[in-house]
């Protein structure tokens, strides 16, 4: 099953890390409000700014759980990103 988020949602793979460094920059996931994911799909309006596969932060208020063939994903609104993590070497 493919997913299609439209308007401005975004898909999220979240991930589960206790440190990841990017960017030479540490992310520690040290609260309930903001969690590291990575782009899987992109609405029509998300598509100017990010692009698939990007590494983003995201608040976790108003994203919905989806669990698609075993897979657990999270639809948020663009402005539910924070950032993008980039790595100074790409």
């Amino acid at each position: 099953m493919k997913i299609r988020p439209v308007g401005d949602r975004v898909v999220l793979e979240p991930i589960t890390v206790e440190e990841k460094v990017v960017g030479g920059i540490i992310v520690v996931p040290n609260d309930e409000k903001s969690y590291l994911a990575k782009v899987i799909e992109l609405g029509g309006e998300a598509k100017d700014v990010l692009k698939i596969g990007d590494m983003v932060l995201y608040e976790n208020y108003g994203c919905t759980e989806l669990n698609v063939e075993g897979h657990t994903y999270l639809v948020n609104k663009l402005d539910g990103i924070v950032c993008v993590l980039e790595d100074e070497d790409a």
